[in-house]
């Protein structure tokens, strides 16, 4: 079976939550919503969900025994890094990464953002050096990806993408030679 990049799960982009009663709450809204739809349950996080899940299944469904990319080695320490967020946040045990899957797929959860964090520690770890998260994401994504996460840019960034900046980046940093 040949590797194939991740397919988009439906719907995609992820619609807006739609409106309820505590949103005209200030502050404590947002934590009685999370109660409620704790206990009860909601269709927008049925929704979210199902998105994780599609993902998820995309990726268990490869085969991890021959993975040919990446070649360079610095590259591969990136995709370690990647691999060990992406793992830890989907419950996997191993991940076979195709250059071409869409990054921000591999980056989202239906219930928090915490992949583009340990990610970033990750690479604190494999790099030996602080990284300033913001400036690693902005640039991977640009400005605007603490604002609109999944529809960042068009087309999507691509793991490849991913990788090469960020070594662009920790060349920046001084953290890599050349």
């Amino acid at each position: 079976m040949d590797l194939q990049p991740l397919r988009f799960p439906t719907p995609w982009p992820v619609p807006d939550r739609p409106r309820d009663r505590f949103d005209s709450i200030p502050v404590l809204g947002h934590f009685l919503r999370f109660v409620t739809e704790l206990v009860i349950g909601s269709q927008y996080g049925n929704l979210k969900s199902d998105i994780s899940d599609q993902i998820t299944r995309q990726l268990e469904q490869r085969d991890n025994s021959h993975e040919t990319w990446p070649l360079q080695a610095e590259q591969q320490r990136v995709v370690q890094a990647l691999r060990a967020a992406v793992c830890q946040e989907k419950g996997l045990d191993s991940l076979t990464i195709h250059p071409l899957d869409p990054a921000i797929l591999l980056f989202w959860s239906s219930y928090d953002d915490l992949t583009p964090l340990i990610f970033s520690l990750a690479l604190e770890s494999e790099f030996q050096m602080p990284i300033h998260r913001d400036d690693l994401f902005e640039a991977i994504w640009g400005k605007d990806f603490a604002h609109n996460g999944e529809n960042v840019l068009q087309p999507p960034v691509t793991v490849e993408q991913l990788v090469d900046r960020c070594l662009t980046f920790l060349k920046k940093a001084n953290c890599l030679g050349g």
